[in-house]
């Protein structure tokens, strides 16, 4: 549909991106695991995947929504649920 999906490592989420001509809106965040840096869909657009660089693996039950999405690297956003 257009949309584009962009890892924002910092605040451990993807942004949806809207793009236009006068440069993009983030119409959604999606919270994720720790630190992702890579994304994907399937072939048939139902699914995302994210890769994340320091979570253990499995789901992200927590969900880790940062507070404000400016705000990088928010130790406290998932307490203990991501760490090593």
């Amino acid at each position: 549909d257009g949309r584009l999906l962009v890892t924002l490592g910092g605040i451990n989420a993807v942004a949806i991106v809207a793009p236009s001509a006068a440069g993009g809106t983030v119409t959604g965040l999606v919270p994720t695991g720790w630190y992702p840096s890579a994304v994907a869909t399937s072939a048939d657009g139902q699914r995302v995947f994210v890769v994340n660089r320091k979570s253990p693996p499995g789901p992200n039950p927590r969900g880790c929504a940062p507070k404000l999405a400016i705000y990088r690297g928010q130790p406290d956003a998932c307490g203990a649920a991501n760490q090593y």
